[in-house]
């Protein structure tokens, strides 16, 4: 299977963000599968977060934008996450949406770990001011392969990939916003550690760079196999890449080296001193 990475620097207007897709994925031979980063519709810091509202009255439009993407394409896409409606006036969802070969919609999710930290002291991340997380893990077949979704900050907390692989995900993939700052930490390690705990293919799609002041995105979008090698690393360029996997690397792994049916699931923290 040949995977395609969007790798770019989304800005605060919409349309010049579709374009810049558009125009990306026009310059490059698509694989069977499509992959865009987080946010990619439009982008701002949580200090502007209340902007992000005003996007809802487009979700359907990019829905079906996305969905002609797949159909032009004849891809599968994993449409990063746009902001979409949610149960409480007050909040949104930040979402992805995913669209098979014909454009119809096959899945969605809603992004379940929400960034809120002070590593910015002037500046706070608080994801949480504007959305709703999401509750459920979500695994989807296509083509008889089992897929399993993720977004940015969830990488930190590997139950999450744990449970995907748990409902047959082989391959996992994680739009992302990642910053530079956390990037330069903790991407690479993070990515690898979820592809060999789990022996599967990880696919991490992330923004790259600033093009929003208060944004600055640590690109580096990667593709790691069951083994934990480097398939596709970006860097830091903005560019759709087109990337081969080879899926008998799963069975290769997962027979010599069978931890998942080694995975202990009665263990609890009563055991602790």
């Amino acid at each position: 299977m040949n995977i395609t990475l969007a790798q770019f620097s989304p800005t605060d207007n919409i349309e010049e963000n579709i374009t810049e897709i558009e125009t990306l994925l026009t310059n490059t031979n698509t694989g069977e599968v499509i992959v865009l980063p987080e946010m990619w519709s439009f982008m701002v810091p949580d200090s502007r977060s209340a902007e992000r509202f005003a996007t809802i009255e487009k979700y359907e439009a990019l829905k079906a934008k996305m969905s002609s993407w797949a159909k032009a394409h004849k891809a599968l896409l994993i449409g990063g996450s746009i902001f979409a409606p949610s149960s409480v006036d007050t909040k949104i969802h930040n979402r992805c949406l995913v669209f098979n070969e014909q454009g119809q919609e096959i899945a969605s999710y809603d992004k379940i770990h929400l960034f809120d930290n002070e590593l910015n002291k002037t500046n706070p991340f608080q994801e949480s001011a504007s959305i709703l997380a999401g509750e459920k893990t979500v695994c989807f077949k296509n083509d008889s392969i089992t897929y399993g979704l993720s977004i940015c900050y969830d990488l930190r907390f590997p139950y999450h990939f744990q449970a995907l692989t748990e409902n047959g995900a082989s391959i996992i993939f994680i739009p992302s916003a990642f910053t530079k700052k956390t990037g330069k930490a903790h991407w690479e390690t993070l990515i690898k550690a979820r592809a060999i705990e789990n022996q599967c293919f990880i696919v991490a799609c992330n923004q790259t760079g600033s093009t929003v002041k208060g944004v600055d995105c640590y690109g580096h979008s990667m593709i790691i196999n069951p083994w934990g090698d480097i398939v596709a690393n970006l860097e830091e360029a903005t560019t759709a890449s087109s990337f081969k996997i080879d899926f008998s690397e799963i069975n290769t792994v997962r027979t010599q080296m069978p931890t998942l049916s080694h995975r202990k699931h009665n263990v609890t923290k009563n055991h602790a001193i």
